[in-house]
């Protein structure tokens, strides 16, 4: 297919979002060492109408996760820094929680720390609150307990992408911007990306981001960050494409990124669908390398197809959107045109699936819940944090999927009975079962009453039995209702789940927070206050 025809098809494709009165998406593509095609579509700015162009400079969040391994790795090329370093060699206001903790570790999300978002969230700051290196610094010298054991289990870890930022100030004496910038950044070309480590800073060209509510109306919805590594990189579709270049041939840590690309392995040795810094994937026949980003209502993706010679980037300033079918549909007209496309994922409608039984499901150890229900062509899913149950349509005999969630069914017997397993892109397989949800009686609602304190995250919660159950009371938030969920446990604000520890089913002393990526946080119950 000629390019222009490819372009054609590819402007068709982003057409709903082409209103220059709305926010939209900027897409290039690179085939070879050429940027082939490279497109804004919808406004960059809604105050004062300005559009997106393929030089609109977007904060890509995770995005910056490829860019701090990469500056890692350039120091383990160097000899300064080893993949087997304790992390506390170069942070040692890192606490000591026992087995060690390496820079790997933190390089291929298989920490065990517990995730910085998630622990501001819990710890009571507010998405528009300021948040800096040093507030998640902060968080960290609190811990006292791991997710699990260095090694032992892969899950999606932010702090561990801050504190390698921190590790590359350490090593170098330069702040983590500079270092990018002299080693990376300047090198490749890439003039209007930065490390954004100033909030208040002036940025040329920026693209602000918007979220669209239920009825459609727009508001702005900007992160507010001074904390890099994890997040935090200002950059454009042109320059990024000079990154997916780099990939290809190297300029820039040709070793560096050779070993980045490659999956990387549990303590077990297993492996990985992640390198170090870079999300590894599979479309169509063809091995994926790059990696997704969102903050606030900016959404990114970087993808390139080494076997094809083949890189799409999409940036978004809205969301709700979905980026990876948007990148897959330009990935089907580049090799279609070419005449190379492998197979699709197959569609077909799967006979007679086996379904799982409506109900709670609930995994005790990391207190995980799912809530399923049959539909009239898959099941509906709803984990802790979703507004609304998510539609999945089978996928196989015993597998529904839809984006990156996957529910399977382990064959009769391999699992206990009333098994299922929960599958999210950002994690190991979890197995739950099915349970009884409770009912939590009167007395049972003024047992788990009081005040509970954590030290890990610095705050107090107040919990409040009330007519119709449980309520969470917490400085800056309007009161929650938790909900119930099996037997002392219920599932509260932002996705977390409040286990109450209950010996002999007695009064609470205690209680465990967890939520996808921060497992059983401690919250010592305070004494009542005198009559």
């Amino acid at each position: 297919m000629p390019l222009h025809a490819a372009a054609d098809r590819i402007d068709a494709q982003f057409a709903p979002w082409s209103d220059a009165a709305s926010p939209g998406v900027a897409v290039g593509v690179v085939e070879g060492a050429d940027l082939v095609y490279a497109r804004g579509f919808g406004c960059a700015n809604l105050e004062y109408g300005i559009p997106l162009t393929p030089q609109s400079v977007f904060h890509v969040a995770s995005i910056a996760k490829p860019f701090t391994a990469l500056a890692t790795m350039l120091l383990v090329q160097d000899g300064v820094v080893r993949l087997e370093d304790d992390v506390r060699r170069w942070l040692p206001d890192v606490p000591d929680f026992g087995p060690l903790i390496t820079v790997e570790h933190l390089l291929t999300h298989t920490s065990g720390l517990r995730d910085q978002w998630n622990l501001l969230t819990l710890g009571g700051w507010r998405p528009d609150d300021l948040r800096s290196d040093e507030d998640v610094a902060t968080l960290v010298r609190r811990q006292r307990a791991l997710s699990f054991a260095p090694g032992a289990e892969y899950l999606y870890c932010n702090t561990g992408f801050t504190l390698l930022a921190r590790i590359v100030a350490a090593a170098t004496g330069q702040t983590f911007r500079t270092f990018c910038q002299e080693r990376v950044f300047g090198p490749l070309g890439m003039a209007a990306t930065h490390m954004h480590d100033d909030p208040h800073e002036v940025v040329r060209d920026r693209a602000y981001a918007y979220r669209r509510d239920n009825a459609g109306r727009l508001s702005l919805w900007i992160p507010h960050y001074a904390t890099v590594g994890a997040t935090s990189l200002f950059t454009t579709v042109k320059d990024l494409a000079r990154f997916a270049r780099n990939l290809r041939v190297p300029v820039v840590g040709a070793q560096a990124l050779a070993r980045m690309a490659q999956p990387a392995r549990r303590g077990d040795g297993s492996t990985l669908p992640y390198g170090y810094g870079l999300t590894l994937s599979t479309y169509r026949g063809l091995r994926g390398v790059g990696h997704d980003g969102a903050d606030a209502g900016y959404r990114g993706r970087l993808v390139w197809y080494p076997e094809a010679d083949l890189a799409v980037i999409v940036l978004a300033n809205v969301d709700p959107i979905a980026l990876e079918p948007l990148t897959q549909a330009v990935v089907d007209t580049i090799l279609e045109g070419r005449g190379t496309a492998g197979p699709r994922a197959s569609t077909a409608a799967v006979d007679e699936p086996a379904r799982p039984a409506d109900g709670l499901y609930w995994q005790a150890e990391r207190s995980f819940a799912c809530r399923v229900a049959g539909t009239a062509t898959g099941i509906d899913v709803r984990l802790p944090g979703m507004d609304a149950p998510q539609s999945l349509d089978p996928s196989g005999p015993r597998r529904y999927a839809r984006g990156p969630l996957t529910v399977t069914l382990p064959p009769a017997g391999a699992m206990g009975e009333g098994a299922l397993v929960v599958e999210i892109a950002d994690g190991d397989p979890q197995v739950l079962h099915l349970a009884q949800a409770a009912r939590p009686s009167p007395a049972d609602l003024a047992a788990c009453a009081g005040d509970y304190r954590s030290e890990e995250l610095g705050v107090t919660w107040h919990v409040q039995a009330h007519a119709d159950g449980l309520r969470l009371v917490r400085e800056k938030f309007p009161p929650h209702r938790l909900e119930p969920l099996v037997a002392d446990a219920f599932e509260g604000p932002a996705g977390a789940v409040l286990v109450f520890d209950r010996p002999g089913g007695g009064r609470a002393t205690g209680l465990r927070v967890s939520t996808r990526r921060s497992w059983n946080l401690g919250f010592a119950r305070l004494a009542d206050a005198a009559p």
